[in-house]
């Protein structure tokens, strides 16, 4: 998947994540603005957004978010990389409850950032999505 208008030795940054996520999700544009132009927070934003959104069982919306977050994660600079690998490994709840059921968020992760979630998981020695879908 390449990023419009980026030759392929060119890392994506920040302000084009930035304007993916507020195309496709107008409704947080505003509260990204707030950050004033600090990733972590912003990532913060937009990986609050994705729970709300898994929460509510709003599939196709997470599927697009998920999209977003691999696009850059796999095409991003540094600091993208590191960023959304934390926020997806460490800020987004999967697990189920009760009274929530999440595990279709694990399942619907692409690939690559599944298998980040995966290894952070295993390095920290907690039982991870994948293990509860095989229980």
């Amino acid at each position: 998947m390449a990023l419009c208008g980026l030759n392929k030795m060119t890392k994506a940054h920040r302000s084009e994540l930035l304007k993916a996520i507020k195309e496709r999700f107008p409704e947080i544009k505003d509260r990204l603005n707030k950050e004033e132009g600090l990733l972590i927070f912003e990532i913060a934003v937009f990986t609050k957004f994705i729970q709300r959104k898994i929460d509510a069982g709003e599939k196709q919306s997470v599927i697009d978010a998920y999209e977003i977050l691999n696009r850059f994660y796999l095409e991003g600079n540094a600091s993208l990389v590191q960023t959304i690998r934390n926020a997806v490994s460490e800020d987004i709840d999967l697990s189920n409850t009760r009274s929530v059921e999440r595990h279709w968020a694990f399942e619907a992760l692409p690939e690559p950032l599944k298998a980040e979630r995966i290894s952070w998981f295993d390095f920290m020695g907690y039982k991870s999505e994948q293990e509860y879908s095989k229980a």
